[in-house]
């Protein structure tokens, strides 16, 4: 069930559908990855418009993904901007209420 919860928040993020994600978001959702360390919904959703504004398109393969009880480990290469593919580790933890409680993010080479 959480792979299917991070693989449609990964296709809302790579689509930018800021309110969709907003809605699978904890009120108090913990972001973390190599530029910013967020608390809260208000400052989460901030950072994304931030990211979606400056983002023309964004494309994310799944390479691999893992899961544990209730967190979901994903390698991605993401391409923002038609740039060169990045990969990236997400680690994303899910509460309760089968809400996302935790994004950290690590940067590949």
């Amino acid at each position: 069930m959480y792979k299917k919860k991070t693989k449609e928040y990964l296709k809302f993020f790579s689509k930018k559908k800021i309110n969709s994600i907003s809605l699978m978001f904890s009120p108090n959702i913990c972001l973390r990855d190599w530029n910013v360390n967020l608390k809260g919904l208000k400052n989460v959703m901030t950072e994304y418009k931030n990211i979606f504004d400056k983002a023309k398109i964004i494309k994310i393969k799944i390479v691999k993904m893992y899961q544990d009880k209730k967190t979901v480990i994903v390698e991605l290469l993401i391409s923002i901007n038609n740039s060169k593919a990045k990969y990236v580790i997400d680690l994303i933890e899910f509460d309760k209420k089968k809400k996302i409680k935790s994004i950290k993010a690590y940067l590949g080479s």
